[in-house]
């Protein structure tokens, strides 16, 4: 079940604990309503800061299971809840865990036909949002 749909623009940010270093991400995604066209290398209204290891064909949409949300607050001792797209996800899917999903397997999102190309690769900006 698809729970929430994100998107995002590269910004760029400052450094935390840092005097006047920078980085830039558009790893901070909020939430859409309704319909949202999917293209070949991304969703309508969410870009890539860094399109060698993020986006195009094969990276199109990054995924994330609701179900994770819980232990990763409890994890870092965050006292509110993450809301969805705080990893960086576009689609936040409900039932849809590392258990059951495999690389080659197609889904149906709306009128989108996707196909799972490759497990989520480390990210630096995961630490730097806080999450």
């Amino acid at each position: 079940q698809l729970v929430s749909i994100q998107v995002g623009k590269p910004q760029t940010l400052p450094l935390p604990g840092e005097n006047e270093k920078t980085w830039r991400s558009a790893i901070y995604k909020a939430s859409v309503s309704g319909r949202v066209y999917l293209g070949a290398t991304n969703l309508d209204g969410d870009k890539q800061a860094a399109t060698r290891v993020h986006g195009g064909p094969y990276k199109a949409v990054c995924c994330f299971a609701s179900e994770h949300y819980p232990y990763w607050q409890e994890a870092t001792g965050k006292g509110e809840a993450f809301a969805h797209g705080a990893f960086g996800e576009n689609f936040t899917f409900a039932g849809l865990l590392e258990a059951n999903v495999c690389i080659g397997d197609v889904y149906e999102v709306g009128e989108a036909i996707i196909q799972v190309s490759q497990p989520r690769q480390p990210c630096i900006n995961l630490g730097e949002n806080g999450a």
